[in-house]
């Protein structure tokens, strides 16, 4: 190695003490990562932070390298220093894959591919941005300077993209990727990752070869470049609203909304898609006291994987309050987070802020009024009586964890109801009017004349008064017992796993139990997972396997008691699989005494009462409900085999309510009214199949126009739920009925 050479000149800005300085600040970053939950191993977030560091430092030192490297090609001088940056990433590397020993790295090798994606290749960029600024800049303070004002600055842009367009992920040179909702589980390497890359080393290639004076190879790198990023809403890296706007197709406008669906030739109600948008304007406008300034852009995509793909919130619903935009999943009217995403946007219009937020961006009072005026049913169980049980079962933080910075730290179910619950006390108990100071402000105590811990005392008293028996209560143990995903085992490699055997499980169930035996290794401490596999092997014909599986599930130390019941029902399906009807009869009554969510116990019911009913009317039962001998349903047979046990069974309204909810399902509205009416009006097995029956038949009806039949459905749901109603949902409906009938004015 010659003195003076590049070679050598690289050797010895690795020795400089800024170099060491940078290298040093980033081993440290990657110590103190090694003990941060998520980012403890070789995965997206670790490699995003390393590569946001190494980029200033690359961008830094190699303004450094491009003023003390001799005269020579540009290109030569690029691969020096780019080299030697490489070795700064060393030590982060080496640390965190020790890091190993001690928690548990799923899948090492994405690990990798996201620490080649993210810091290498932002290290080439920002090398490239240092190198070049020197090039161009001979003040050496200028050239430092502005090669770090480009990576700030193209943050900044990334910003700035997500802030004007609707897609919430963003590709940068430097930071490399952000995928996008917060709550998205799945994390893998996108293919459009790797196009964007290609395009960053088209466009280093091109600055390299202009600065070496070879425009005609530039040009080439300049083309390939071009191409590239007008293929970027094709290939995934970029997408504006116009983008995405022409990727669907459809579009409704109507007095409040431009409503956005995929034009796929397929038959829509789009009358209903519009009653049910200007029903909860309607709502919402009503219950605040304000109403957006300007229509609301509402879109409809066709799956979670095409959001994902356009916007980057796969299995997250979102909203952008400041652009009066939301971003929904199509499916039928009403649609479920229609009204939660819409308080977004009216919140925009009570904080009057440039992000339609509260001043103090406080995420407890922004998700907790969504949910304080959509005021969901889980079980038919509101959010006072779910934050009871939170309560109880000693998994409820302070509010002061809530409102302010803490709220992203506590599990997402958990924090959402607990904080609707304490702002739908303040709203039932102070008013909109100070609601909506509250929320424009976030100060408690200029708003109300008390601090949050003492408000507090006051939502707690309404919250111990609320009614909760023991059943509906160890169900809800069950939602909440789930931990936030800083405290899960390898959460990415787990929810991708998990995704990709549910998408396999009714065509290929061996492919799908095999990615599950990966989830249950991966993550021993969660029962859930040997359901899951329990459920996947059964389908694939492998009884005696299931069978274990599922009673490894039910003496799991961590096993709640709904997961207890999901493991006997199991356990009975596979006996009477094996025509055991002795063992079926035991473990489905075992299950009968564990509790479990409303259509979990429904479908228990269902089966008890199979057993026991004569052997015509079992066999029939038998076929719809585990698919025969062959364990497989079909849509044109389960029909077949309701169809004739409505003749054979006339005095009972079992039949007609099986047929009834596949038309629902099918979207045979009139048919599935006229089925359902007559289920109503016949035994049924239990309370929980007459709210079901009542609640399905006031839908129908409503999508089938008959606004009568709708009402007196909903109308037998206001009785306790004791008695099988559901006041909270036949309340809502009522409401849009009389809408309806008003001629929908808001």
């Amino acid at each position: 190695m010659s003195e003076g050479s590049l070679s050598w000149r690289a050797w010895r800005h690795l020795r400089r003490r800024r170099t060491l300085l940078w290298a040093t600040a980033l081993a440290t970053l990657a110590a103190l990562l090694c003990f941060v939950p998520l980012f403890n191993l070789l995965a997206y977030e670790f490699s995003a932070a390393i590569a946001l560091l190494a980029s200033l430092a690359a961008a830094h030192l190699g303004s450094v390298f491009g003023r003390t490297a001799p005269a020579g090609p540009v290109a030569r001088s690029y691969l020096c220093a780019f080299a030697a940056h490489l070795l700064l990433l060393v030590p982060p590397l080496a640390l965190i894959t020790l890091n190993a020993l001690r928690v548990r790295n799923c899948n090492y090798g994405e690990g990798l591919a996201f620490f080649a994606l993210l810091p290498v290749a932002s290290v080439a960029c920002a090398t490239a941005t240092g190198l070049l600024s020197a090039h161009m800049i001979d003040r050496p303070a200028l050239a430092t300077a502005a090669s770090l004002s480009v990576v700030v600055a193209s943050l900044a842009l990334g910003l700035l993209r997500m802030y004007f367009d609707p897609p919430v992920y963003a590709y940068d040179p430097f930071l490399g990727y952000f995928p996008g909702a917060l709550y998205d589980e799945e994390v893998t390497v996108p293919s459009a990752l790797l196009w964007f890359r290609a395009m960053n080393g088209a466009v280093i290639l091109a600055l390299l070869l202009l600065a070496s004076q070879r425009p005609l190879r530039a040009l080439l790198a300049i083309a390939s470049a071009v191409f590239l990023y007008a293929q970027g809403p094709r290939l995934g890296f970029r997408n504006t609203a116009t983008d995405i706007e022409q990727a669907l197709g459809g579009r409704l406008e109507t007095p409040h909304f431009v409503i956005l669906f995929r034009d796929d030739g397929r038959t829509r109600d789009l009358g209903a898609i519009e009653r049910d948008h200007e029903f909860r304007f309607s709502q919402l406008a009503e219950a605040l006291g304000v109403r957006p300034s300007e229509k609301i852009r509402s879109y409809l995509f066709p799956s979670a994987a095409e959001k994902r793909r356009l916007m980057g919130a796969g299995r997250t619903f979102v909203a952008k309050p400041w652009r009066s935009e939301i971003y929904l999943q199509e499916g039928e009217p009403p649609q479920p987070a229609l009204k939660h995403e819409l308080v977004h946007v009216f919140g925009a219009a009570v904080a009057k802020g440039p992000l339609g937020l509260p001043r103090t961006l406080d995420m407890g009072l922004v998700e907790g009024l969504a949910v304080a005026l959509d005021w969901p049913s889980d079980e038919g169980l509101d959010p006072h009586q779910q934050a009871r049980a939170l309560r109880d079962q000693g998994l409820a933080p302070p509010l002061e964890s809530l409102f302010g910075k803490g709220f992203l730290g506590v599990a997402p179910a958990r924090a959402y109801t607990l904080a609707g619950s304490f702002v739908r006390h303040l709203l039932d108990r102070h008013g909109a009017a100070a609601l909506r100071r509250a929320y424009r402000s976030g100060d408690f105590l200029a708003t109300y004349g008390r601090p949050l811990s003492g408000l507090e005392a006051e939502w707690l008293d309404t919250v111990s008064r609320t009614a909760l028996d023991a059943r509906d209560r160890a169900a809800l143990n069950e939602r909440f017992r789930r931990p936030a995903i800083w405290r899960r085992v390898c959460a990415h490699e787990v929810a991708t796993l998990s995704r990709e055997a549910d998408g396999l499980r009714a065509s290929h169930p061996k492919r799908a139990a095999l990615l599950l035996r990966r989830v249950v290794e991966f993550d021993p401490g969660e029962p859930a997972h040997l359901l899951g596999l329990a459920d996947a092997l059964r389908e694939a014909g492998e009884l005696v396997e299931a069978r274990r599986t599922a009673e490894r599930a039910l003496s799991h130390p961590a096993a709640s008691a709904p997961l207890r019941h999901r493991a006997l029902s199991t356990m009975g399906d596979l006996s009477w699989r094996a025509m055991d009807m002795a063992a079926a009869r035991d473990a489905y009554q075992r299950a009968a005494r564990e509790p479990a969510p409303e259509g979990d116990r429904r479908l228990l019911d269902l089966k008890i009462q199979a057993l026991s009913a004569e052997e015509m009317v079992r066999d029939r039962l038998f076929d719809f409900l585990l698919g025969g001998q062959q364990g497989r349903r079909d849509a044109f047979i389960d029909g077949v085999v309701l169809g004739r046990l409505a003749t054979e069974t006339p005095g009972l309204g079992l039949a007609p309510y099986l047929l009834g909810r596949q038309l629902w399902q099918r979207g045979r509205f009139e048919r599935a009214a006229a089925e359902l009416r007559t289920a109503c009006e016949l035994p049924l097995p239990g309370v929980d199949f007459r709210r079901e029956c009542h609640r399905l038949l006031a839908l129908a009806a409503w999508r089938s126009g008959d606004l009568l039949s709708a009402e007196a459905a909903a109308r037998v749901l206001l009785r306790p739920r004791g008695e099988g109603g559901d006041p909270d949902f036949a309340r809502d409906m009522l409401e849009r009925f009389a809408w309806e009938r008003r001629g929908g004015r808001v």
